[in-house]
């Protein structure tokens, strides 16, 4: 099976959300896929509670209720999406929440507030970032999936002023996530071809080997606010959830082909995830799984991230 690396549609976009338009609301996606979703347009169940933001390559989209707004693609490769404040490792949204957001082409990181505007920008010089993430102490991370020279990539962890460089493990990095105690999960592919979930210990500058095993194709990586390990493995079109690195449980992604990055609401009732291959973000009961209660139509899905509003 294909991995993710996405290189043959990565061109050269700026993405700019200083200019918002307002887009049509997400339509569904009536496919062989999802046979028993009514094919009417669904409305974000209340469970959402906030913002949903999905990225697909070219364009930034933020939903709230049913409506909907898109940071104007005018150069970057927009793909993986963090937010505060809903997972376990960045549960304070005081400030009203941030968006992280990983530009591919762009050589750099944007971070975003909730009202869409850019208030910070990372430098990512010479690599390609493919996945985001917040952390419990106020760092955030990215992984790079590859140098621009298609070297190896690597882990940039950023702790105030100090900036890490991560390496080991893997010459591919691809998806990333906190969990409360600083330790960084990560997956990837290795010089050999084999795609093993990594840790970076919180402090250290060293990816290697975790405990977890049994995830045959991994992609995205979410930490529940009980603290298990959420993995999306494209084998079994499902997500493998481990807590203190043992397996507990999954969770069947009905209906999905090619699964690619998720996100827990706020109350961990619902995982939103994207899937490359229906190109469609949906939502499904978490953790039971089973059949999606909203399914939004969006060619190329690659992140998801979701803002909770504050109580």
């Amino acid at each position: 099976m294909a991995k993710i690396l996405f290189s043959a549609r990565r061109v050269a976009f700026v993405l700019s959300c200083a200019a918002i338009t307002a887009c049509a609301g997400p339509a569904y996606a009536p496919t062989s896929h999802y046979p028993s979703v009514p094919e009417a347009v669904p409305k974000p169940k209340p469970s959402v509670n906030g913002d949903l933001f999905y990225s697909n390559g070219s364009e930034l989209t933020e939903c709230h209720g049913t409506k909907c707004q898109v940071c104007k693609p005018i150069g970057g490769v927009p793909l993986g999406i963090s937010t505060s404040g809903s997972s376990a490792a960045s549960s304070d949204i005081a400030t009203g929440g941030r968006v992280l957001v990983a530009d591919f082409s762009g050589q750099e990181i944007s971070e975003y507030n909730s009202s869409g505007t850019l208030i910070a920008v990372y430098a990512n010089p010479g690599f390609s970032a493919e996945d985001t993430a917040f952390g419990p102490n106020g760092e955030i991370a990215w992984t790079n999936n590859s140098s621009t020279s298609f070297g190896n990539g690597n882990i940039t962890i950023v702790r105030g002023a100090k900036r890490s460089t991560v390496t080991g493990l893997f010459v591919n990095f691809y998806f990333g996530a906190f969990d409360k105690g600083g330790d960084f999960y990560n997956d990837g592919v290795t010089s050999s071809g084999t795609y093993p979930i990594g840790v970076v210990h919180a402090g250290s500058t060293t990816n290697e080997a975790s405990k977890i095993s049994g995830v045959i194709s991994p992609a995205g990586i979410a930490v529940a606010l009980n603290g298990t390990v959420n993995i999306v493995d494209q084998s079994c079109l499902c997500i493998r959830i481990y807590k203190n690195t043992k397996p507990v449980g999954e969770v069947t992604l009905t209906g999905a082909a090619e699964p690619v990055s998720l996100a827990l609401n706020r109350e961990n009732t619902i995982v939103w995830v994207t899937d490359e291959s229906t190109g469609t973000v949906a939502a499904y009961p978490y953790p039971q799984g089973g059949m999606p209660v909203t399914v939004f139509n969006v060619p190329n899905a690659f992140g998801v991230g979701i803002l909770p509003a504050p109580n």
